[in-house]
């Protein structure tokens, strides 16, 4: 293949060799190879050609993807450094929005998950948008923010999540979902390319979580409490089955202002932002339904403007096993209005044991120290207490209150 140019918003692009996967992006997530390797087969190399050549330019480009290995430990859960397989690349919008992405190959899946496992190796994941914002990130096994720091904290004992309580450090609520849909079209335009074998993990894993993301990012009208849906309020109680998301801001607001009249100058329109866990489980296969696995989605959901919302943020925790989106859902959980613009997002970091005996966990202890974060409103280190150590087992998903 001949040298090819590529023009993008304020770059220039130079490809040169059969290498398709050369292109030099600034991107977000630094990476330096230990050994680089080829990501596309021939046909993915075509496939990444083509895009210039087309009259009407595609809702989004792949201009950079590269991949290879990556020393990647040394602290958090990865205390050993090793080897492990990374592709890295930049996506573009007709508008120039740049979604960068990144992929970690970590060890195979603990051997009670392996024959129903979504992936059979611990897959981390993230995409950012152009500022460093995630926008979709997941993770298998270990903490994104171990595998990927650019991600997010690393979770190490004694860490407490970086918090910011300025609603203007994020972008506007348009601009947010203008983000989110140039993410869900790169996992399109990735899926359209063609991976070498030894990357074919790395594929799925980038392109996989758009069925979490599509679901997550449509508009969503008015949520209603149920057996399934649970709204708290600001003490961590659920509020009545049947009550709307906006009920429940004003009866908030409401009781703020200490009077129930509706007419009452102090009581405005909460337009919420509420820390998200939606938790999926099944039966593991093999066990004869006696023990399950769980996995739990986590985002931030803000109403802009109610009563219609979306979800921010998302990531998925496939918690050592299967993913969320291959499994029966089983109930949502809203926080009451938080400031926060962060998502409580909690892994246990002890080692993992299917039966979490004193001082290991496994994908129900990580569920539970997600859903209390959400429920409790708790920034504490991973490993704090229960249930990250306890003596019981958990065979089976845990219930939204534990």
């Amino acid at each position: 293949m001949g040298a090819i140019m590529m023009m993008t918003v304020g770059f220039v692009l130079t490809q040169t060799g059969k290498d398709a996967n050369a292109f030099e992006v600034p991107s977000v997530f630094e990476t330096y190879f230990v050994q680089e390797l080829p990501v596309l087969s021939r046909t993915g190399e075509a496939r990444l050609a083509s895009q210039e050549a087309t009259s009407t330019p595609p809702a989004i480009k792949i201009i950079s993807i590269k991949g290879g290995k990556v020393a990647i430990g040394g602290g958090g859960t990865l205390p050993v450094i090793r080897n492990r397989k990374v592709v890295v690349g930049v996506a573009e919008d007709r508008r120039g929005r740049r979604v960068h992405f990144k992929v970690v190959r970590g060890d195979r899946v603990p051997s009670v998950e392996r024959a129903t496992a979504t992936f059979p190796f611990e897959m981390s994941a993230c995409f950012t948008d152009a500022d460093g914002n995630s926008m979709f990130q997941f993770a298998v096994g270990e903490p994104v923010g171990d595998t990927i720091p650019e991600c997010g904290p690393p979770h190490e004992e004694g860490a407490v999540e970086s918090l910011s309580a300025e609603s203007d450090a994020l972008p506007t609520a348009r601009e947010q979902a203008h983000r989110m849909k140039a993410t869900i079209n790169t996992m399109g335009a990735l899926a359209k390319l063609g991976f070498t074998p030894d990357f074919s993990e790395e594929f799925r894993a980038l392109t996989e979580g758009r069925k979490a993301l599509r679901k997550a990012h449509k508009p969503n009208k008015e949520i209603v409490a149920s057996d399934s849906v649970i709204i708290l309020d600001e003490d961590g109680s659920p509020v009545t089955a049947g009550t709307t998301l906006a009920e429940a801001d004003l009866a908030a607001a409401l009781g703020r202002a200490g009077s129930s009249d509706l007419a009452t100058p102090q009581v405005t329109w909460m337009r919420g932002r509420r820390h998200v866990a939606e938790m999926h489980a099944d039966y593991i296969h093999n066990t004869a339904q006696l023990a399950e696995h769980s996995a739990t989605y986590t985002a931030r959901y803000e109403e802009s403007p109610a009563p219609f919302g979306r979800f921010y943020d998302v990531r998925s925790n496939c918690n050592h096993g299967r993913c969320p989106w291959e499994m029966t859902f089983r109930y949502l959980l809203f926080s009451a209005p938080r400031s926060w613009t962060h998502v409580h997002n909690w892994f246990c970091t002890t080692g993992y044991n299917a039966v979490s005996w004193t001082g290991t966990h496994n994908c129900h202890d990580d569920t539970v120290c997600t859903t209390r974060s959400v429920r409790l409103d708790t920034h504490w280190p991973a490993n704090w207490g229960t249930p990250c150590s306890d003596p019981w087992v958990r065979r089976y998903a845990p219930p939204w209150y534990e």
